[in-house]
């Protein structure tokens, strides 16, 4: 902290950077095995379905049934039965699995759990995910009422369920509970056999640039972005981060207001100047006044107050990606 802030300005941000460095060790703890890498998701070398999903949900355990998903910890459950082999590459059933859990995830009140379910039924290996309140069991196996449907026939009635482009081209099928605006249940139909060794064509990740001189402020937006499935590129001021927008195509923008040289605002006038079509989150620590004028003007779509709630930052988020990932 610069030495010249003094009084209740300096305790405000001490208060600020001790709550969010106590959020941002969390889920960096949370998060210890998770890999920061673009591009193709790596192939694990699994024999079985069993071991890929419970190598997914190692990645995202914080502890005993807790694992972070949809950009909170939520309470996992596992059910595998009939240990068996799929016919589709390990590394397609790895982003399809992440991406479901998270947009599953998101849907879940506080009382929920999620189940994962997995059985053998005649030539074919089901995978049941739900989510029910925990006092209540979950569904029983989808594969006695589901009308299921290959994904291609899914994507087209439904083009929100994005995920199910990792298995558009596959021998595979789904299914979902069609009663509710928000699944309360869905089931992957997978024929039996052994697993390819191929890799699949990524479905491409959206991409958040976040903007912040505070090194803690970063690595917590770092964690819940890549909890949630999102690609994420970090700078480390304004010039760096206004460099980084104009020479990059980002789906959303997150800046710090207040930054030595460039400000948040400024930035974001210049990105919003040259590719007013991305959405810009503005986050400070100040009770700033800013006309809505004055917003609209620099592209600002919404005003984050620090010290904030991963869940407030989770659902700012994805309020602007709600079409694109939404079941």
């Amino acid at each position: 902290m610069r030495d010249d802030i003094t009084g209740d300005i300096r305790n405000h941000f001490q208060t600020i950077i001790n709550e969010t460095e106590l959020a941002a060790q969390y889920l960096k703890d949370a998060l210890g095995k998770f890999s920061s890498s673009k591009g193709d998701v790596t192939t694990i070398k699994q024999t079985s379905f069993h071991s890929i999903i419970e190598d997914l949900l190692n990645k995202n355990h914080i502890s005993d049934r807790t694992f972070l998903y949809g950009g909170s910890p939520r309470e996992i459950v596992t059910k595998f039965n009939d240990e068996h082999s799929i016919e589709i590459a390990d590394d397609i059933v790895i982003s399809l699995f992440q991406e479901t859990l998270n947009r599953f995830a998101s849907t879940m009140d506080e009382d929920d759990i999620i189940t994962i379910k997995t059985y053998l039924h005649g030539n074919y290996y089901y995978c049941d995910i739900s989510r029910h309140h925990k006092n209540f069991p979950a569904v029983d196996d989808v594969s006695r009422f589901g009308e299921y449907k290959t994904a291609a026939e899914i994507v087209s009635i439904r083009p929100t369920d994005r995920f199910l482009e990792h298995i558009r081209n596959e021998n595979c099928f789904y299914t979902y509970d069609k009663l509710s605006v928000n699944p309360s249940y869905l089931s992957f139909k997978f024929p039996t056999g052994s697993l390819k060794a191929q890799k699949s064509e990524p479905v491409d990740k959206l991409k958040i640039l976040a903007i912040d001189d505070q090194t803690v402020i970063l690595d917590l937006i770092k964690a819940m972005c890549l909890s949630l499935g999102y690609s994420i590129d970090l700078a480390e001021n304004g010039e760096i981060g206004e460099k980084m927008a104009l020479e990059n195509d980002y789906d959303l923008i997150l800046t710090d207001l207040a930054m030595p040289g460039k400000s948040g605002i400024e930035v974001a006038t210049e990105v919003h100047r040259q590719k007013p079509q991305i959405p810009i989150i503005l986050i400070t620590g100040w009770e700033v006044d800013l006309s809505d004028e004055k917003l609209n003007q620099a592209g600002i779509s919404k005003v984050l107050y620090k010290p904030f709630r991963i869940e407030q930052l989770t659902e700012e988020i994805q309020s602007f990606f709600h079409s694109k990932s939404q079941f």
